[in-house]
């Protein structure tokens, strides 16, 4: 069953962060989101229970651009997300506004010390959950110090202690603790070495450093992911952060956001691409991609089984023809493939 927690309670804090870390700002209006959300019926869930629920509207919500005090909603599943970016990027009517100069006001999303070591590289690392995962390519890391040997390496607030050790075992007097701040060092920084799930693979973009990445072999589907394969440069997220259909919202207009973004999202729920605007081209799409998309399909002819449909698919996997044919034939849907 999924559950809504409050990731700014006193209880998650303890548990996320321990009693020392805390982030910058609490955002106020995480209960009107949930409020909004219930009454769509929509489940709201956080970001560290990313539970991929097939048959449920459900959103995960995460903090961004910390120090703004912004969050992030979006689908568990990576193709309705990518969808929402896509449509936001389309709609270029809204008025970019330029949000640079007030992240370097709010900087960190953590309360962090200021410190004045600064190096033109920094590699900074995740928390221990995610060097425990296994999601750090260590070889990227060595590469980046062999390119650039004056680089710094920031760890995590949330970076346990013997993972500090082990950090400051391989990497010295590069190491700049947890509790210091990671923003000082990357804005004075030209090269960046980060997970591309990370919220510095954003600013990177934003504040146009030369970006690396250190993802291992692709193995996180995490919260920024999909916001970097779909803004390829700062214009575009710039865009997004602007969009009222990207999921990202913050402060000065949150009640407005949230409404458009969720009257969009519940449209592209279990449909996903499947407006009828668009039918045959992204049915084309969603089918080549995997057993997945497949499967988001058979529910959406599930849910409007009264209808006829024409597919026209150019490369048309034979095994997925043949499981729509039977799923089809079992819901007495008549299905019509050209091509």
């Amino acid at each position: 069953m999924l559950k809504f927690e409050d990731i700014y309670s006193e209880k998650t804090m303890n548990e996320r962060f321990g009693s020392e870390v805390r982030p910058k700002k609490k955002v106020n209006y995480l209960e009107y989101i949930k409020k909004k959300c219930d009454e769509r019926g929509i489940f709201l869930i956080a970001d560290y229970d990313n539970h991929e629920d097939d048959l449920n509207k459900t959103l995960i919500y995460t903090e961004i651009f910390g120090g703004l005090g912004g969050i992030l909603l979006r689908s568990p599943r990576k193709s309705i997300q990518k969808h929402m970016l896509m449509l936001s990027l389309e709609n270029k009517n809204n008025t970019n506004k330029d949000y640079l100069d007030k992240i370097l006001e709010h900087k960190d999303k953590y309360n962090s010390k200021k410190q004045n070591r600064e190096s033109k590289s920094v590699i900074i690392l995740p928390g221990s959950n995610m060097l425990e995962n296994g999601e750090v390519n260590f070889l990227e890391v060595l590469k980046f110090i062999s390119k650039f040997p004056d680089a710094l390496v920031k760890l995590h607030p949330i970076t346990n202690e013997c993972d500090v050790k082990k950090m400051k075992y391989i990497f010295g007097d590069r190491i700049v603790e947890g509790e210091y701040s990671a923003f000082d060092i990357f804005i004075k920084s030209e090269n960046v070495l980060a997970h591309n799930c990370s919220e510095f693979s954003l600013y990177s973009k934003l504040f146009e450093k030369n970006f690396f990445d250190y993802n291992n072999e692709n193995l996180c589907n995490g919260t920024y992911r999909c916001l970097n394969e779909i803004a390829e440069n700062k214009e575009e997220l710039l865009h997004l952060i602007n969009s009222d259909l990207s999921g990202i919202i913050l402060e000065e207009n949150y009640e407005e956001r949230i409404e458009i973004f969720l009257d969009i999202f519940e449209q592209v729920h279990f449909k996903n691409i499947y407006s009828e605007y668009n039918l045959k081209e992204k049915i084309k799409e969603i089918i080549v991609y995997n057993e997945e998309d497949l499967f988001e399909l058979n529910l959406f002819l599930l849910k409007e089984k009264n209808i006829k449909l024409n597919i026209e698919i150019k490369d048309f996997k034979k095994e997925y023809k043949e499981e729509l044919e039977k799923f089809a034939n079992k819901i007495k849907l008549e299905l019509n493939f050209n091509g």
